[in-house]
């Protein structure tokens, strides 16, 4: 018996040894997938879309409050016309949207402080999701690579305790030329 638990254990122990460099590759071939700089797909349609999404939450809110809420999460929920996404080793990304400045995050899933928020970021497969959370609400984004290769998806959900449902939406992004 003690034959057979050794034999298990060290069978464990290789096959962690050997999987975690596998995992790790895979990760790296994810994220290089997804670098490079991304233009907005027919941006007026997509903006459109975006804050139909908005107007469909803030509708559900009291007729008191709404022209608030509406004013305010059009002006902070903007697509990026532009977005950049570059790796620089140890599992490290630098987000870009637009001409904001660049946001670094580990894909390892630790959190940093960025802007007043708690951002992490983390591979999932073949997609980057990073989540960005503040006492008022969270804003979670999965980048996924298009499956022609030359687009990247975006997924959004927006929740927020003053809401009253989850803003969701996906825009379309192609590689710039």
């Amino acid at each position: 018996m003690k034959a057979v638990r050794t034999r298990v254990l060290a069978a464990l122990v290789a096959s962690a040894a050997f999987g975690a460099p596998a995992a790790a590759r895979a990760q790296e071939r994810a994220l290089d997938a997804l670098v490079g700089t991304w233009e907005l797909v027919e941006p007026a349609r997509q903006k459109r879309l975006v804050r139909r999404e908005v107007d469909r939450v803030i509708d559900q809110m009291s007729f008191l409050v709404r022209g608030i809420a509406r004013d305010r999460a059009h002006r902070e929920i903007r697509p990026a016309q532009e977005m950049a996404l570059r790796t620089y080793g140890g599992g490290r990304v630098r987000l870009r949207f637009g001409r904001g400045r660049p946001e670094a995050c580990r894909t390892d899933g630790r959190p940093r402080r960025a802007g007043g928020a708690t951002v992490t970021c983390r591979v999932d497969g073949p997609k980057l999701v990073r989540r960005s959370a503040r006492d008022d609400g969270s804003e979670v984004a999965t980048f996924r690579l298009g499956p022609d290769g030359e687009t990247l998806l975006v997924g959004v959900r927006i929740t927020s305790p003053h809401l009253p449902d989850t803003i969701e939406y996906e825009l379309i992004y192609r590689r710039a030329r």
